[in-house]
């Protein structure tokens, strides 16, 4: 099951930038800096977007690192904009922290006495024990039927939920609007030194 993406979008106003470095710059290469800043900034973006899912989350950057997709910005374009789109399906629950709470060996052991396993997801609270949760084969699995098989992997949230929620867009677009003005005239400034 997949989540409804995340999109960031930058879509700077060029006609300010104009207006700023008209008598320095020409309007093309306005443009190519203009692009150049946007996809810097989209890069420090992913940065902080990466960071604030693992500061929430107990999952590791380099299993969400490959659900982020950045739409560089174009010289070519009229009005150079670009994009960060946060997609993806739900996380396998073995991604997060999950160890077995009692013995391993359950040879013999009553199935309603068998040990939990411990799952947590989030950094800021406890987490939960589940009884037909149960792991197999690296995989964290949940019986569907009564039936030994079939068996389902269990899944957490997926990086779209993760970085969707309000405190960490926020975080992102502030970011990203501080470093691209930021970026923007350091761009003008280093084309003005050619």
């Amino acid at each position: 099951m997949n989540d409804n993406p995340i999109r960031i979008t930058l879509e700077p106003n060029l006609g300010e930038w104009e207006r700023a470095a008209r008598s320095v710059l020409s309007p093309e290469e306005l443009r190519a800096v203009i692009a150049q800043a946007i996809n810097r900034t989209l890069n420090q973006g992913k940065t902080v977007a990466l960071r604030q899912a693992t500061k929430q989350y107990t999952i590791k950057r380099g299993d969400i690192d490959k659900t982020v997709r950045i739409y560089s910005a174009s010289k070519n374009q009229d009005n150079p904009s670009g994009a960060m789109v946060f997609r993806g399906s739900r996380i396998p629950l073995r991604k997060f922290i999950v160890k077995p709470i009692g013995g391993i060996s359950q040879k013999g052991i009553p199935r309603a006495a068998r040990p939990h396993l411990f799952i947590q997801m989030r950094k800021d609270g406890g987490g939960t024990t589940s009884n037909p949760i149960f792991w197999m084969k690296q995989i964290v699995a949940r019986r569907t039927t009564a039936n030994r098989l079939p068996i389902a992997e269990e899944t957490g949230p997926s990086i779209a939920s993760m970085v969707g929620n309000d405190e960490a867009v926020q975080v992102i677009q502030d970011t990203l609007d501080d470093v691209l003005d930021r970026r923007i005239d350091h761009e003008i400034r280093r084309m003005m030194q050619r």
